[in-house]
């Protein structure tokens, strides 16, 4: 079995990728450092978070209008969206947010999967990594001051799995 991948779709969905990792970077990490107010956490994390997930969903639809696909990505950014307004003000999330941010992922992962039950596999796999990384570790890892745990790297393998099933032929 050769794998065969569409350059153009994995170089968009790699940039996406790396720019959604990198808004997660800068916003976590200016808050962590105390720099809560910055413009680092309140505006170039979340801009670049949220045009990475743009570049994203382009890079799987082109310029095409697919609700299968847009309205996902809207439901986990405005899910994240509205868990860092909670947390900004001190707040607990309402569940919610959290709820919507795992469906939106589930309908992201049946969006880049669709048509191959192997694409499938790897993007359900992704999503759990997400899920995993998201709402176990990288909470946990905040709670106990630890930043080098395996959060951020479930994530970032999550999106290389992705990045590589959206790319397949």
């Amino acid at each position: 079995m050769s794998i065969q991948l569409d350059q153009r779709k994995f170089f968009l969905s790699a940039l996406g990728a790396l720019g959604v990792i990198a808004g997660v970077v800068i916003k976590n990490s200016s808050q962590q450092l105390g720099m809560g107010d910055s413009v680092l956490s309140n505006f170039v994390g979340p801009i670049t978070f949220i045009m990475s997930w743009v570049l994203v969903g382009y890079s799987i639809v082109g310029t095409k209008i697919d609700p299968m696909v847009w309205i996902p990505i809207a439901t986990i950014v405005g899910a994240v969206m509205m868990m860092m307004m909670a947390k900004k003000k001190k707040e607990k999330p309402n569940m919610i947010w959290g709820i919507l941010f795992i469906i939106g992922w589930l309908l992201f992962a049946y969006a880049v999967g669709r048509g191959s039950r192997y694409k499938l596999g790897i993007t359900f796999g992704s999503a759990i990594l997400v899920f995993a990384s998201m709402m176990y570790f990288l909470p946990m890892q905040r709670e106990k001051c630890v930043v080098d745990g395996p959060g951020l790297v479930l994530f970032t393998i999550a999106w290389f799995g992705i990045t590589f099933a959206n790319s397949l032929k």
